[in-house]
């Protein structure tokens, strides 16, 4: 289907409020959809990518296989789509709802999610590698065998999110506050050492190795509780002091 035919179909379905409507396939590449219901839609492998989504109700929308790289989404709902195995690279998504939704086996490379809300949403064995995940909300979020290498989550908030076989997650100062914030109890020393992990931006894991010699109590805490997630690089970071340049090379030669 030739895109000036896609477009009026969009068009119609503008009107219609279409539910449950069949683009599996389709090539919807390159062009804008703005206002369109495709709730319940069915995607599964359509190519949407380089097109920009403004207002597109896609709930429970099935997008398995789709082509979404490069696509730009706007203040759309994808609350309880299904987005396995989709390609995400160099995506961007602002203001959008995830909740409940599905990314099984997805690749995000150097995707952007900007204030969206992605609470229950399951990343299993997603890429997030470079990913910027920015003042977005990952309440009780699924990230088993999630891919985290160099992606940055400022000001992002991940409350009861399942982190234990996220992979290589110490770049993101939001994540280790999260699972460090249970272990703060009464003690002020503790409280105040998982605020300046989320304040003091230029603190870097060598800095912390040298300040947590002198408070071995501190120390071998923390190291217990990066036991606790054997993959996300979070010991050995504070073990050896690693500093932005080792980090970064670590992020170059994977």
């Amino acid at each position: 289907m030739k895109n000036s035919d896609m477009i009026s179909r969009l068009q119609r379905l503008k009107k219609n409020r279409s539910y449950g409507e069949d683009l599996t396939g389709t090539d919807i590449s390159g062009i804008l959809i703005e206002n369109v219901s495709l709730r319940n839609a069915k995607l599964d492998g359509a190519d949407l990518s380089r097109s920009h989504l403004i207002q597109v109700d896609l709930s429970g929308a099935n997008l398995n296989g789709a082509d979404l790289r490069g696509t730009n989404f706007e203040l759309t709902n994808l609350e309880g789509a299904v987005l396995d195995n989709v390609k995400a690279d160099r995506s961007i998504f602002t203001q959008c709802r995830f909740s409940g939704s599905r990314f099984l086996n997805a690749v995000f490379g150097w995707a952007m999610f900007r204030v969206c809300d992605c609470e229950r949403a399951d990343f299993s064995n997603t890429n997030f590698s470079r990913a910027k995940l920015l003042n977005s909300f990952f309440g009780n979020a699924i990230f088993s065998n999630t891919q985290l290498l160099g992606a940055t989550t400022f000001a992002s908030s991940f409350p009861n999110a399942q982190l234990e076989s996220a992979m290589n997650f110490f770049r993101s100062r939001e994540m280790i506050a999260e699972i460090l914030q249970p272990y703060v109890e009464d003690d002020m020393e503790r409280a105040k050492l998982v605020g300046a992990i989320l304040t003091a931006r230029q603190v870097c894991f060598g800095k912390w190795k040298t300040l947590l010699a002198s408070q071995t109590e501190y120390r071998d805490l923390a190291m217990k509780i990066f036991k606790g997630y054997p993959y996300s690089g979070l010991e050995r970071a504070l073990r050896e002091g690693w500093t932005p340049a080792v980090i970064a090379a670590v992020q170059d030669e994977s």
